[in-house]
């Protein structure tokens, strides 16, 4: 999925971090409704709630585990340094693109833990 969301990020659609994200997993979390897509639209640059990376905002939406949802954010923070975007652009270690990739990832290291414990 990881891939997917890369191709998504400022591709053909125009995708920003959270809609890239989002759009990835969108088919495998059963989200149907491209309204949901369109109004991710707003998550990005750092206008997510509470000032949330949106790439890390959209991973969190999908997963429907407080649990899960929680370490989700946990390995974000610890790969890029916080999860709020205004923190990581002020850091300038990592690129939107990068936060793409780190929400990706988290999200599917929480979801093979899921998966094998069930």
């Amino acid at each position: 999925m990881r891939e997917k969301a890369l191709q998504y990020f400022m591709g053909l659609e125009g995708y920003n971090c959270a809609q890239a994200v989002l759009k990835a997993y969108q088919d495998e979390h059963g989200i149907q409704d491209d309204k949901k897509l369109r109004e991710f639209m707003m998550y990005g640059g750092g206008f997510a709630k509470g000032g949330l990376c949106g790439a890390l905002f959209a991973a969190m939406s999908v997963q429907e585990n407080p649990e899960m949802v929680k370490q989700v954010a946990q390995k974000f923070a610890s790969a890029a340094g916080s999860t709020k975007c205004g923190d990581i652009r002020m850091a300038g270690k990592i690129t939107c693109r990068s936060c793409v990739e780190i929400a990706a990832t988290a999200l599917e290291a929480i979801e093979v833990v899921e998966e094998n414990a069930n």
